[in-house]
């Protein structure tokens, strides 16, 4: 998947248009505060960095694209204690015990398992112990077969993401999902702790986990995060 590519960037910001209030309730879980210093993962457009960044003491993103980052910067350009860097999150790491808060959404799913672990390694280090972190992505729980065909054949009351339902690539997004039976012990291995897993809908979930102990390593691209300030 090519997320260097600014058709795929473009279709992502129609796909995904910025509700706060939708963007704050997804925000709760880590109950962001004035102390906090606040890391998004493939921020995209920048959504869920404004308004934390209205809470938080510092907030910076990171994504691949130059296009999302071009996007997320203009959209936060007014808001001082917003950063936002061009890395891929693949081999990425953070300087010793930074940040208190940590979110991913839509992100990981786009990683080879083997990558994942290597982000996971390389962005501990970066937390402080007891930080949060929160996942939210394709998450497959028991039952999530049968859901695609109640939803195929029109029962109410179900969503699902496109790409589970979808045969075509393109809406599929090469989505590699996370198993909600092994979740838990793949970030315990980077030193976080489950506290909470649960189904948004099925095929898509939210995870929350806490930073428990100095598990992590040096990853090949260090992230050193900065400050900026508005003339």
């Amino acid at each position: 998947m090519n997320w260097r590519s600014p058709k795929r960037a473009e279709r992502f910001q129609k796909e995904s248009p910025f509700n706060p209030e939708e963007i704050k309730a997804s925000l709760a879980p880590l109950e962001l505060n004035g102390t906090d210093h606040f890391i998004d993962f493939g921020c995209g457009c920048g959504h869920h960095l404004h308004e934390a960044a209205k809470v938080v003491q510092q907030a910076w993103g990171v994504d691949l694209s130059p296009h999302m980052v071009a996007s997320a910067r203009e959209f936060n350009k007014d808001l001082p204690n917003v950063v936002i860097d061009q890395f891929a999150l693949q081999g990425l790491s953070i300087c010793e015990g930074y940040f208190t808060k940590g979110f991913a959404r839509d992100s990981l799913t786009f990683l080879q398992e083997d990558a994942r672990h290597e982000f996971l390694m390389g962005i501990s280090r970066g937390f402080a112990e007891g930080a949060l972190f929160l996942l939210e992505d394709v998450i497959l729980f028991p039952g999530w077969e049968q859901a695609i065909v109640d939803f195929k054949v029109g029962l109410p009351g179900i969503s699902m993401p496109a790409f589970l339902v979808d045969p075509n690539p393109e809406a599929r997004y090469d989505t590699i999902p996370f198993d909600s039976a092994t979740l838990e012990g793949f970030f315990s291995c980077a030193g976080f702790q489950a506290l909470s897993i649960e189904s948004v809908c099925p095929g898509y979930g939210r995870a929350l986990f806490q930073k428990v102990d100095a598990t992590g390593c040096i990853g090949r691209r260090e992230y050193i995060p900065r400050t900026r300030s508005i003339d």
